[in-house]
Parts: C-alpha cells; sequence; structure tokens
C-alpha cells in the first residue's frame, strides 16, 4: 500500500526543511508500505538525491505544455530529468481543465512516469479512471484539511469509490487519512494507496507520527 505525504507549501517545508522531512520518510521502517513524498518544486531535485531510492519522490503538479518556448513553466521532461518518479494531477487546490489533464497522462505515460490524478466526487472518480492513470485519489470535499475521519465520519466513501474505479487503476483515499485507523481502514476496503497532507503537518514529531501511522 502506498502512503503518499504531500508537503504543499507550507513553510515548514521549504527549502532544507523539505529535503529533511524527505530524509526522515526515508528511515522510518515502513513494514510493507511504500512511502511517497511529495515537497515543493523548489525542492525536488535535492529532495530526489536526499531519497536515495529508500522512498519515492513526486512532484506535486506539472504544467501541460511541451518543452520550449514556455517560460515560468514546468514540464514532465524536467520533472524527468530531475528523477522524480510521479506527479499528482488536479489537486483540490490545483484543479485543471480535462484538456490538460489528458495531455498530461499521455505525455506521462510516453515518459514512464507515475500519475494520481485528484477526483472530488464519483463522476470523476468514474471518468478519471477511464483514462488510465497509474490512481485516482478521491478527495471528498467535506474530508480535506480537516480532523474529520473517514474510518469513523463515512468509510462507505472509500467502499464507493474502489467500486466506481472497478479495477482499472489503483484507487486512494485522498482525504480524510489522519491516523493508522484511518490508513487500516482503507486497506480493508481496497484502496491502493492513500494521500496525507495536514495531519502530518500539524504533527509536532513528525518521526513520531510516521512510526505510529506504519506501526
Amino acid at each position: 500500500m502506498f502512503v503518499i505525504l504531500n508537503f504543499k507549501a507550507y513553510s515548514s517545508f521549504e527549502g532544507v526543511k523539505a529535503v529533511n522531512a524527505v530524509k526522515l520518510a526515508g528511515f522510518i521502517p515502513t513494514r510493507g508500505y511504500s512511502l511517497v513524498s511529495c515537497p515543493p518544486t523548489s525542492g525536488l531535485s535535492e529532495s530526489v538525491k536526499a531519497a536515495s531510492g529508500k522512498t519515492l519522490v513526486f512532484a506535486q503538479s506539472a504544467d501541460a505544455v511541451e518543452p520550449g518556448k514556455n517560460t515560468g513553466k514546468t514540464t514532465l521532461e524536467q520533472l524527468k530529468a530531475i528523477g522524480v518518479s510521479g506527479v499528482l494531477i488536479n489537486h483540490s487546490e490545483n484543479r485543471i481543465p480535462l484538456k490538460q489533464i489528458l495531455f498530461l497522462l499521455n505525455r506521462a505515460r510516453k515518459l514512464g512516469l507515475k500519475t494520481v490524478v485528484c477526483a472530488r466526487n464519483l463522476r470523476e472518480v468514474r471518468k478519471f479512471s477511464s483514462l488510465h492513470p497509474w490512481a485516482v485519489a478521491f478527495e471528498p470535499p467535506q474530508l480535506i484539511g480537516g480532523r474529520i475521519s473517514v474510518s469513523s465520519a463515512q468509510p462507505r466513501i472509500i467502499a464507493d469509490g474502489v467500486k466506481a474505479v472497478g479495477g482499472k487503476c489503483l484507487f486512494f483515499a485522498g482525504a480524510g487519512v489522519n491516523s493508522r485507523a484511518d490508513l487500516i481502514v482503507s486497506k480493508k476496503l481496497g484502496a491502493s494507496g492513500v494521500l496525507i497532507a495536514s495531519a502530518f503537518y500539524r504533527a509536532s514529531d513528525k518521526r513520531r507520527f510516521l512510526q505510529k501511522l506504519l506501526a
């Protein structure tokens, strides 16, 4: 099962702090889980070096453009050259049109990059999974960024999401995962992975948080 840690743009993950968080993730015993770190773009290159193959590094996003005259844009080719393993697409905080999603999926597939497309409802889960990304992450708006636990509040959300994907790609719980209990319930209901951001950011002792999560 994959556990994706999204660092977002929190100040506590700027510069060397992002690199240190990636190093930390690489030293935590995973006990069958695969950890993925998503540092800010500015820290991607150093984070890939710091990971040393002990944890995967994904980009938080990419621009749907080709290499060339696109000043200020981040292409998938640039990310591939840095050494990232995959990219988040259409995150709830960075949603993009379907045309751009298709562009990124097709290009990432050719480059051998993993893709996690985020969906905000079951209709989008079905639509995006039919495009055959590596994974679809279901982000119900009511669970994003808060302390509502998916395992205690709405576990049916995961079961419905898994059913909507129908085996066309991996299904990830993209919101409401705050503890080991959430991780266990998500796995039991058929999820192949989870996205965690706020709970990791809020943890005063991040090493202890990961140890308890993956115990």
